[in-house]
């Protein structure tokens, strides 16, 4: 065959040489289980209030494996965990794959509606939860709570357990957004999870004196090789407090308080992180960090540059990593070693151990380097498929005539090409995917859930400043009566059926929906209509406007702090027409955004603020009422 190809092609089939041997005669928790032997006394997990052994937690989970084997799990049922991160939580996690159960994470964060399509969509044979949470669960489930999982008894010395699961087997399901407005059950078996952690061991080793730290959303599914690649090897990981991962300071304290060594930021999260260490400069807490992996969105340059100079600064040596890969293919199927003289767009990198990535023309043709197509995954990665969605799963994994030799594959929808160098440029979306703060969401769900609201009959969602820390989707709604729509109303309705990161930060009314030739909603155009009126449109009344960079104060009045406050938000949100009584959200801030204002108080003004206080005066006129009360405010303005 490799006569028959050109040089070019020939390249392509060198970089997609990633054959290598890795354990598909084992199932993940085994690992647990070699370490609890080797490593029995290390310590496994820690907390804030806890810490667990390695012989420890391996007995706590063969004694809850066995409640759920009791209560009727078998090889391949499905059990949801429906929790927050914990010392329990993981515990249960282990013991659902040593019951021979398929982990099915949910957490407190997501809807009630939504939680109640996922019991449907996978019937589990048990629910593990708390007991704050187990009143959101319906009767007709069996329920275990997981609050006493730590009890003395239940870590005692307890045998491994043989549930017949093998290598291939599902270890877990992830619910991923769904264009109709069905999330999608993505079906991961236990092979392809060693496959991924050993090319990372592989290429970025750690031992048992590694500290990781468990901070990804659980339903985000960059959490399994946190939850897992520690075990391999005997090291520790750190269990973050909830919300903690939102908060740069309690972020870096756990660094430093527990010498944390490898962790993962979104991008997005990355930045407010580097603007977190430059105002806190020369305060060191990340001397301990070895590996600083990225994924979820595009990695910037001047990230990587930002961060090498304040790890240069501070003598400390830390190499960053970019990741890429969707959830249908474990986590992640391609990487790229960021160096310190970076100078150009960071590539996502080549292909992990047995996988292959191919760029593919619209005519399926796999294309050459330097030319762009669509992103195609072929390897032991790939999912089985989707839960209960044959005719998506057809769709989407299909067979890939690679040179002659027929593959199973998987259609990303990204677009990429092929540098000289073997490494894959990343250049966006086929189709209305995004990837907002790390979640990837289907705009065609948000679209179906508000068009399910009685008096709005069409609805377009698009990002505005896509690649911005100010990103956020914006709802364009036709009323169905041209009647002015209440949009607190149709937040009220999504909002039991909508995870909160998908919820619009602003909605905007309009007459109809342009359309591109094609016959397409034109995003473009409706975007413009709000950068025509300088930035997006609240819900909350004008009480200012701004003309040729001066404040117009209505009322004449406006309050020194609130003058203060409308600069910061303008610099933050990269807007300048909002109002007093608008709040942050709706106004297009986010939590990375929030937790930027939260710092910029305490370097201005020593003074600590915290997120709650904050949601709760959110709006300019709220939090200068709030601040005015502040003795270190009051020393600058009053």
């Amino acid at each position: 065959m490799d006569g028959l190809l050109t040089n070019e092609m020939l390249d392509i089939v060198k970089w997609n040489d990633t054959k290598t041997k890795y354990s598909d005669n084992l199932c993940i928790h085994n690992k647990l289980e070699d370490a609890a032997i080797k490593f029995a006394d290390n310590i496994a997990l820690r907390s804030k209030d806890k810490n667990l052994s390695y012989s420890e937690l391996n007995n706590a989970a063969n004694n809850l494996a066995k409640v759920l084997i009791d209560r009727g799990v078998c090889v391949e049922d499905f059990v949801i965990l429906y929790s927050d991160r914990s010392i329990e939580f993981m515990i249960s996690v282990f013991a659902i794959l040593k019951s021979g159960g398929v982990y099915v994470p949910v957490s407190s964060e997501i809807p009630l509606q939504r939680i109640e399509f996922i019991l449907d969509d996978t019937k589990p044979k048990v629910i593990l939860t708390t007991k704050a949470l187990s009143a959101n669960i319906s009767s007709v489930y069996t329920v275990i709570l997981i609050d006493d999982l730590l009890k003395p008894e239940n870590l005692l010395p307890s045998n491994n357990i043989s549930s017949g699961v093998s290598p291939n087997n599902l270890a877990y399901a992830i619910f991923t957004s769904g264009t109709t407005g069905r999330p999608k059950g993505v079906l991961i078996e236990h092979h392809s999870v060693f496959n991924r952690i050993e090319w990372m061991q592989k290429a970025y080793p750690i031992t048992e004196k590694d500290v990781l730290i468990q901070k990804t959303p659980i339903t985000f599914d960059v959490s399994i090789w946190e939850l897992f690649w520690w075990s391999f090897e005997g090291a520790s990981l750190v269990i973050l407090e909830k919300e903690g991962e939102k908060n740069p300071e309690i972020l870096a304290n756990s660094v430093f308080e527990n010498g944390v060594t490898v962790i993962h930021f979104v991008p997005s999260m990355f930045s407010t992180f580097i603007k977190y260490l430059e105002m806190m400069s020369p305060v060191n807490k990340i001397s301990t960090l070895k590996w600083l992996f990225c994924s979820g969105e595009e990695l910037y340059q001047n990230q990587v540059v930002n961060f090498y100079k304040i790890a240069d600064n501070l003598k400390i040596y830390t190499t960053i990593i970019n990741l890429y890969g969707p959830t249908e293919a474990t986590v992640d199927v391609s990487y790229y070693t960021c160096n310190r003289d970076v100078d150009k767009i960071i590539p996502i990198g080549k292909p992990i151990d047995n996988t292959e990535l191919y760029v593919r023309d619209k005519e399926t043709n796999i294309l050459p380097a330097n030319q762009q197509g669509e992103i195609i995954l072929c390897g032991v990665n790939l999912a089985r498929g989707y839960l209960n969605r044959d005719e998506l799963t057809k769709e989407k994994f299909f067979n890939l005539n690679v040179f002659g030799v027929i593959k199973k594959a998987y259609k990303t929808g990204d677009l990429g090409y092929y540098d000289s160098s073997g490494n894959i440029i990343y250049k966006g979306r086929l189709d209305t995917q995004v990837k907002l703060r790390g979640f990837r969401i289907e705009l065609g769900e948000i679209e179906n859930i508000i068009l399910s609201f009685p008096l709005v009959s069409m609805c377009v969602c698009a990002v505005q400043n896509e690649k911005e820390e100010t990103a956020h989707i914006v709802a364009f709604v036709v009323s169905k009566s041209n009647e002015k729509l209440v949009f607190t109303d149709i937040i009220e309705f999504i909002k039991n059926k909508l995870t909160a990161y998908m919820i619009p930060s602003v909605f905007k009314q309009v007459e109809s929906i342009p359309v591109s030739i094609s016959g397409k909603a034109d995003r473009k155009s409706l975007l413009s209509l709000l950068d025509n009126l300088n930035g997006a449109i609240s819900t909350g009344s004008t009480d200012i406007t701004q003309k040729g960079g001066r404040v117009i104060d209505n009322n004449q009045n406006i309050h020194k702090i609130e003058k203060f406050l409308i600069e910061i938000w303008g610099k933050l949100l990269k807007r300048n027409d909002f109002s007093l009584t608008a709040g942050f959200f709706e106004l297009g801030g986010n939590s990375l955004l929030i937790m930027q204002l939260i710092m910029s108080f305490k370097k201005d003004f020593n003074l600590d603020i915290d997120v709650v206080s904050f949601m709760n005066h959110s709006s300019i006129k709220d939090f200068a009422k709030y601040l005015s009360s502040k003795e270190e405010v009051k020393k600058k303005f009053i």
